[in-house]
């Protein structure tokens, strides 16, 4: 195992592959440049910021993957809490947190998203997309951290009829 610096990436197949991969340029040492597939766990698509750490590994002969990568920004986050964010390399830009209360805070928390008793019909939006919509979310959230969020209920009047109001964004 080894541990480079991410300087370029590209997707495309790799070299024996059929379907597109996000192909990393890491520097392992200086001028040691080798181009590796970043395997990132199923479910989720990254790519590692230019500049961010990677550990790369050899697959098999003539093989080599970039398996976890670092952007060593500061970790905000209690023991047991999860934080998702998009970065530029240098800071953290959109953020999801899911805290230890059970809250999921968006960009830092300073104003709510959705709250029990909320409308949620907004002009031309039917309360079957609206509760379609609502069941992606809690899908998508659920499959990144299973658990986190019990499927959402909903009445036909288009309320959340169940729930917290501690869903926070900025």
């Amino acid at each position: 195992m080894e541990l480079g610096i991410v300087r370029g990436y590209e997707i495309r197949t790799n070299k024996d592959g059929t379907q597109d991969k996000l192909l990393l340029q890491v520097e392992i040492i200086p001028d040691d440049v080798r181009t590796v597939e970043f395997m990132a766990q199923a479910g989720e698509d990254t790519n590692p910021a230019i500049g961010s750490r990677v550990f790369v590994i050899s697959a098999a002969a003539g093989y080599q993957i970039a398996i976890s990568s670092t952007d060593d920004l500061t970790p905000e986050v209690n023991s047991g809490e999860k934080e998702l964010y998009s970065t530029d390399g240098s800071s953290k830009l959109a953020k999801l947190k899911l805290n230890l209360d059970s809250e999921i805070v968006m960009n830092n928390g300073t104003i709510y998203a959705a709250r029990k008793d909320d409308p949620t019909l907004v002009d031309t939006i039917t309360d079957n997309a609206f509760i379609s919509w609502i069941a992606t979310v809690s899908a998508f959230i659920n499959g990144i951290t299973p658990g986190t969020i019990p499927i959402v209920p909903t009445t036909i009047t288009g309320k959340i009829n169940d729930g917290t109001d501690k869903v926070l964004l900025p």
